[in-house]
């Protein structure tokens, strides 16, 4: 690839990122995540740019993971955390980097397994008090807090000061209606929000896999 293409994806990159931290910061969920995927693209072509110029660091933290690596796993987006790792092990440069890419994803798997086990609990025991968190599910409680706050941040949980700690309800329950998208071909379908966290058949284009939940909707 000759040197002006590089730039090219170099520059496009950074308008990719530009989005991100817009749709991030406005709380685009889960659109956000599409673009995160689609920079993909750009991030190799990138690296070979900075490093032919002379540009440190040669691999910067890129925007799209990071924003995949926090926000996916509390929002059980599982087919953007496989779609990350799928990318990151097709290349030799990202699987050696010493940022450790592979270990984060796999954080992020067991990120989203403790926010399972969270919303299953709240569901059922609405009201629960945070500080019991970890004797009553067996997780780190700031691990589990981490994810409670940023539910909170994005209006999906409420949690209410109490006795020096914090009572813990839902904005929304699992037999809610709620609109999700096919991360394949787009196509918009409503059901019981517990549906969308299982894996299933597109009945448009046939390809299984996790719906993005339109959440704030």
């Amino acid at each position: 690839m000759k040197i002006a293409e590089l730039e090219a994806h170099h520059d496009t990159l950074a308008d990719s990122e530009q989005t991100i931290h817009e749709m991030v910061k406005n709380g685009d969920f889960p659109k956000v995540f599409s673009v995160c995927v689609e920079s993909f693209t750009y991030i190799i072509p990138a690296i070979s740019f900075r490093k032919k110029r002379g540009i440190t660091p040669e691999l910067p933290d890129p925007l799209a993971f990071a924003t995949i690596l926090k926000y996916a796993p509390p929002l059980f987006e599982h087919a953007v955390i496989e779609s990350l790792f799928e990318f990151i092990n097709s290349s030799r440069v990202l699987v050696k980097s010493e940022k450790n890419f592979l270990d984060s994803i796999e954080s992020a798997r067991k990120r989203e397994q403790i926010a399972h086990r969270l919303w299953n609990h709240l569901e059922h025991y609405p009201g629960m008090l945070q500080r019991h968190i970890d004797t009553e599910l067996g997780v780190v409680q700031e691990e589990a807090v981490d994810i409670l706050e940023l539910w909170e941040e994005l209006g999906i949980l409420d949690r209410q000061s109490e006795d020096r700690s914090y009572r813990l309800y839902f904005r929304t329950r699992l037999d809610t209606e709620v609109a999700g998208l096919c991360p394949n071909c787009g196509v918009c379908g409503k059901g019981r929000k517990e549906l969308f966290f299982k894996s299933f058949a597109c009945q448009k284009c046939g390809k299984e896999g996790h719906y993005h939940i339109e959440y704030g909707s």
